[in-house]
């Protein structure tokens, strides 16, 4: 036996080499994409079983409530609109703005709240965080979601008060 390969020996010998490498490294990246699609899978039925329980996940419980709010933006020209809100917490509220134009996210509103059990409404000055379209039978308009950024310790307290007795 020839203690040197010829080369088309050796050419075959690193050219099997090489397929091993290709071969070990295909199966490592099969064995990552193996590993994603199982997190993702694990992922998505953790939310599920998260939604199903229904759990809170906000900073403050939300009471959906139809009350009249009066507001008017801070940082364009406006003049003051009527709306009412869907839902409110402690920590922003979601209205139903029936504009021409709609809020933009990062809008500043001075807002005055009106509660049935308060005789003065509740100021705060909020930010809007979220947009969406809005159609009912009415008329359409846009969903906002706002986050107060300006209010007072004592009315904060009054409508965390609020939503916790009337839930």
């Amino acid at each position: 036996m020839d203690k040197y390969l010829s080369k088309a020996d050796l050419i075959r010998y690193i050219h099997l080499d090489m397929m091993d490498f290709h071969i070990s490294e295909l199966l490592r990246v099969r064995k990552f994409i193996t590993l994603i699609k199982e997190e993702r899978r694990v992922n998505s039925e953790f939310s599920e079983a998260m939604r199903s329980l229904d759990v809170e996940r906000r900073k403050y419980r939300r009471l959906n409530i139809t009350l009249p709010v009066r507001f008017k933006f801070i940082n364009k020209p406006s003049e003051r609109k009527n709306v009412e809100s869907v839902n409110i917490s402690a920590g922003g509220t979601r209205l139903i703005l029936h504009l021409d134009n709609p809020a933009e996210i990062g809008d500043r509103l001075d807002m005055f709240i009106y509660f049935p059990t308060k005789s003065e409404p509740i100021r705060a000055q909020a930010e809007v965080k979220w947009v969406k379209d809005y159609c009912d039978e009415k008329m359409k308009g846009y969903e906002v979601g706002v986050e107060y950024q300006d209010i007072s310790v004592e009315d904060k307290v009054e409508i965390a008060r609020f939503v916790h007795e009337y839930e």
